[in-house]
């Protein structure tokens, strides 16, 4: 899967969406460099219904206690809207 067209999103008056870079040469991983509260990573243009996610997850530190998840429905600006439903 190739991230390289997925944006971030963060809570407007928060500490924003975080430092992500998209990790070459396979495009298909990405790297947070930089907390958000909370940080979202997603692709604004798919519609990914019918569609099974595959991938992993994981937290290189061992001192770090934010949370890490995966976030099924969201659409771009998701945080802010009370309506949203993801």
């Amino acid at each position: 899967m190739d991230l390289s067209g997925w944006i971030e999103n963060g809570l407007a008056g928060s500490s924003g969406a975080g430092t992500w870079s998209v990790q070459s040469p396979d495009r298909d991983s990405v790297l947070q460099t930089r907390n958000g509260s909370p940080p979202v990573f997603f692709d604004p243009v798919a519609n990914d219904l019918g569609k099974v996610p595959l991938g992993s997850i994981a937290v290189e530190t061992a001192r770090d206690d934010d949370f890490v998840g995966f976030v099924l429905g969201y659409d771009n600006g998701d945080l802010d809207s009370a309506a949203a439903d993801f």
